[in-house]
C-alpha cells in the first residue's frame, strides 16, 4: 500500500514539473514581430497630376506588446539604412525625384524584425520651375495694320515634363498652347498708338485708314507701354516667367517725304495740309 502511494506521488510530481514548465518558457519569449504604420504631410500630393511640389514629412510610428520597440529602420530609393530610435520619428523628403522608394520598419528589444513595408503609390516630387527663355522676332510692318511680330518662348522641364505655356499682353492672357515643348509661338499683330504732329500733303483717309505723305511730321511718345510676358508651366505644377518691356512698334521720330498709313482709329484734326492726331 505504501508502495502504491508513493507510485501516486511520483506520478503527480512529474505532472506538475510538466505543467510547470512550458509556461515559464513562454512568459520569456517575445515571438510576435513589432508592427509599423506611416503618415505623410500633406496627405495628398499638393501639386497637379499626382505630383508634389512642396518637401514631405514622413511619420513613421511602431508598437510592440512584449518586449517594447527599439528602433525604426528605413531607406530611399534602397540607399542606406536609416535609425530614428524609439517607437516613433520623422523625417524630410526634399529632393526631386519619380517613383521615389521608402521602406521602413522596426526591431524590438528582444531582436526580433517587423516585415517591410512600402510606401504606396511611389512619390514623385518635382519642386523645380520650368527653364524659359522669351524672345520676340519682328517680320514686317503692315502700313495700315502695324507691326506683325511671333514671341517664342523656349521652355524645358526635366522631370514631370511640360504641360503648356501662356502668353500676355499687359497681363491679360492672350493665348495659351499645351503640349510638351520645347518651342512655343504666338504670332501677334499690334495697332498703332502715337502722336502724330506735323505738315502733310496728298492725305488720303477711308473708314479702314489714313494714309498722307510727311512734309515735317514728328511722332512723339507712345501712350501705351506694352508688356510681354509668358508664362511656363510643367505637369506638377511649377510655373516660370518671362518678361519682354515695351516693344518698339515704330521709331519716335521726325519724318520727312514719306509716305505713312495708320489705321482710321484716330482723335484729332487731319486737314489738307497739316496734321495734330492721336492714332
Amino acid at each position: 500500500m505504501r508502495i502504491k502511494n508513493g507510485l501516486v506521488m511520483v506520478v503527480i510530481l512529474l505532472f506538475v514539473g510538466i505543467a510547470v514548465q512550458p509556461s515559464i518558457g513562454i512568459s520569456n519569449n517575445d515571438n510576435p514581430h513589432p508592427g509599423t504604420t506611416h503618415s505623410l504631410d500633406p496627405l495628398e500630393p499638393d501639386g497637379e497630376n499626382g505630383w508634389y511640389v512642396n518637401d514631405i514629412t514622413v511619420t513613421l510610428n511602431a508598437t510592440d506588446n512584449f518586449s517594447g520597440v527599439k528602433e525604426i529602420r528605413y531607406t530611399i530609393n534602397d540607399g542606406a539604412e536609416q535609425v530614428i530610435p524609439g517607437d516613433s520619428g520623422t523625417f524630410i523628403l526634399s529632393e526631386d525625384g519619380e517613383d521615389i522608394r521608402v521602406q521602413y520598419w522596426a526591431i524590438d528589444n528582444a531582436g526580433n524584425v517587423g516585415r517591410k513595408k512600402l510606401i504606396l503609390p511611389l512619390i514623385d516630387i518635382d519642386q523645380t520651375p520650368p527653364e524659359v527663355e522669351l524672345n520676340s522676332n519682328l517680320i514686317e510692318l503692315k502700313p495700315l495694320i502695324g507691326y506683325y511680330c511671333i514671341f517664342t518662348m523656349d521652355a524645358t522641364d526635366g522631370l514631370s515634363g511640360m504641360n503648356r505655356v501662356e502668353f500676355y499682353l499687359n497681363d491679360k492672357r492672350q493665348k495659351t498652347i499645351s503640349g510638351p515643348g520645347p518651342d512655343y509661338e504666338w504670332e501677334f499683330q499690334h495697332p498703332f498708338l502715337y502722336y502724330v504732329r506735323g505738315l502733310i500733303c496728298n492725305p488720303e483717309i477711308t473708314d479702314e485708314y489714313v494714309k498722307f505723305y510727311t512734309i515735317i511730321v514728328k511722332i512723339s511718345r507712345q501712350l501705351v507701354l506694352n508688356t510681354y510676358s509668358a508664362c511656363a508651366y510643367d505637369n506638377a505644377g511649377n510655373m516660370a516667367k518671362e518678361e519682354i518691356g515695351t516693344f518698339p512698334y515704330i521709331e519716335r521720330t521726325t519724318y520727312t517725304f514719306k509716305q505713312l498709313g495708320f489705321p482710321n482709329d484716330y482723335v484729332g484734326y487731319i486737314g489738307r495740309h497739316f496734321v495734330i492726331a492721336v492714332f
